[in-house]
Order: C-alpha cells, then structure tokens, then sequence
C-alpha cells in the first residue's frame, strides 16, 4: 500500500480533532490503498429486498477484537504424544482509542453509502427515537471492560467495541438486525448492522518431522486478519439479508504489535493498558519433542505470550481492512 504514511496521517488528525469526524463527508481511507476484493469472495443474500428504500439506517458498526485465546498442536503415535500448546493475552488495547477506531470505521462506511447516492442515517440521527432509547445494551464483563463472545472451538475471547457504550446493541448471531424491524418498519428505511471480526497474533500449527522424535510445533507472528465481515439487514417489509466475505482479509498488518514470552503472574486480561516488561520475541516458534521408543515417551509444553499492541499500526489495519470490504458492499447495497 504506497500511501499508508499519508493515511496515517490523515487518521491521526481525524482522531487529533473529534469535530473533524462528525463533519466528514468523504471516506477517511482513500480508495489508493484499498485492498481489490475478488467478486467471488462476496456472498450476497437477499438482493431483491435492497431495493425496498434508498434510505439507510446504521445504528452501529459491531467490532470483535480478539483479546486472548490459545491454540494447541499435538504429534501422537501408538505409545506416545508430544503437544505444544500457546496462550496469549492482547496487552494496550484502550478503550477510548478503540473507540476512536470504531468511530472512523463507522464513518468510513456512512461516507461510502453516501457517494453512492443513498441517503444515510447514522446513530446520531436516531438515538433518541423512543425505538432505539428503549431497546437493550450488552452487558459489560467487569475482567475485561467491554462485552465480550467466547468461541469454544477456536478457544478466543473477543472484546465486542461499538463507537459508543450506547451503539453496543445486542445482536441474534443468525439475524443481526432483527431487533431493527420496527424501526425499518417506522422510517420506511433498510436497517444495516455491519459486524467486523480480528485476530492478532496470528497462531498456526507447524508441520514437522524429526527422525526419532514424535515433534509438535506452533508458530505465532504479531500479524493482524480480519478473519469475518459482513453487513446484515432488515427491510420495511421485514425481509432480512446480508453481504459478507467468504475469505479472511489476511495480513492487513504484519506487524500489529509485539509478541512477548510473559511469566503467569505477569498477564494483564483483556482491554488494558497495564504493559509488563518481559522478554520480546519478534516471532514466536514453539516445538515440543517426545521420544519415538522406549518409556516415559508423553511430553507436553505449553507457553504464554502477551501481544502488546502497536496502537497506530494496530488500527490503521483495521481500517483499512474494513474500508476495503464497505466499498463493496456499498457498491451491492446501492445496485
């Protein structure tokens, strides 16, 4: 991306000066550095019904931001197993600058439904409809500090982060915008919820043979996916669809932050600025090694790091990643 040092920049002065961002009228993120989505990446339900209104509704934009989790990587044979197993914890993620974040996404996307012709509500313009004053928030995670989702299968926790405490609006993971049928309804609009998944780190297992030797291996770079994306929505007729990608964003950063081998009592959980001084690892290769003959053949190995995030570098991926799949979907949305 040849102009990242000047989307920085911009970015910078967007969060430097608030008033600038409720003025802004044009993508934050130029088009330049935006990443080519291939067609066949996007999946489009529901088409027909987008046509029901040019009015838009975005009551919130939904980030999901892995905060920490584990992956394990095991080699096992008839008499004998090696496994290697990584924890992380993301260390600096601020809520108020995640916040900030969230706020030029949001922005982005409004901008972008804008240029195509669509007139476009945002929060600010329906906030105090006695349909949206009333309706739930999620619930805060005291140990973390915002809301949070757990996914068992892949054992990550996520940081749910809206623009503000009052766009966390709940969500029905099969049919996000749901809860805005009325409103779609009232305002003879098509309600958009977008939702935005990230990891960093990045874990991988790594494939190894060593003769003699049962080898698991686990890799972890500080790199940055936007692993899901989607915008779901609702029509005045109560039709429900969705735009979303089929394939992950992957590496928007490589270098989204730091990984560092962490002691136990040093971990600090979830959205914190709390920073320890610990070993740095610029890229992290755990292998665990089990004997192939004789006894005492089961070895384990497990190892804890803290990604300390790069903050810049951190958000600028997630913009970038998100402004590259809303022109997109606006695209879809204003056909």
């Amino acid at each position: 991306m040849p102009s990242v040092t000047l989307v920085a920049a911009l970015v910078g002065a967007v969060w430097a000066f608030p008033t600038l961002v409720a003025a802004q009228r044009d993508p934050i993120i130029p088009d330049s550095v935006l990443i080519s989505i291939p067609e066949k990446w996007i999946r489009l339900v529901g088409r027909e019904s987008l046509r029901e209104s040019r009015t838009i509704v975005v009551p919130t934009v939904l980030h999901y931001l892995s905060v920490d989790g584990a992956m394990r990587s095991t080699s096992a044979a008839v008499r004998g197993n090696a496994t290697v197993t990584i924890e992380y914890t993301v260390v600096g993620l601020e809520k108020t600058v995640v916040e900030e974040m969230a706020q030029g996404v949001e922005m982005d996307f409004i901008a972008r439904l804008r240029r195509q012709g669509l007139t476009v509500l945002g929060y600010a313009d329906i906030e105090s409809n006695p349909l949206v004053a009333r309706m739930e928030r999620r619930a805060v995670d005291t140990t973390y500090g915002t809301p949070i989702v757990r996914n068992d299968a892949s054992r990550t926790t996520y940081a749910v982060v809206a623009p503000t405490g009052r766009q966390l609006f709940p969500a029905d993971p099969r049919r996000p915008a749901l809860g805005f049928l009325a409103l779609a309804k009232e305002l003879n609009a098509i309600v958009i919820v977008p939702e935005l998944w990230v990891n960093a780190p990045r874990l991988a297992r790594a494939r190894m043979q060593i003769p003699g030797r049962l080898a698991a291996g686990m890799n972890a770079d500080p790199g940055l996916d936007m692993h899901q994306a989607s915008v779901a929505f609702v029509t005045p007729s109560g039709a429900m669809g969705s735009i979303s990608l089929n394939e992950a964003l992957a590496t928007l950063s490589a270098d989204a932050g730091a990984l560092n081998l962490a002691h136990a009592d040093s971990f600090a959980t979830g959205v914190s600025s709390n920073v320890a001084t610990m070993q740095a690892l610029d890229r992290a290769g755990m292998i665990g090694l089990a004997r192939a003959r004789g006894a005492a053949r089961n070895k384990s190995r497990n190892d804890q790091l803290d990604f300390v995030v790069a903050p810049r570098a951190y958000h600028l991926a997630v913009l970038v990643g998100a402004a590259s799949f809303f022109q997109v979907a606006a695209a879809q949305i204003a056909r």
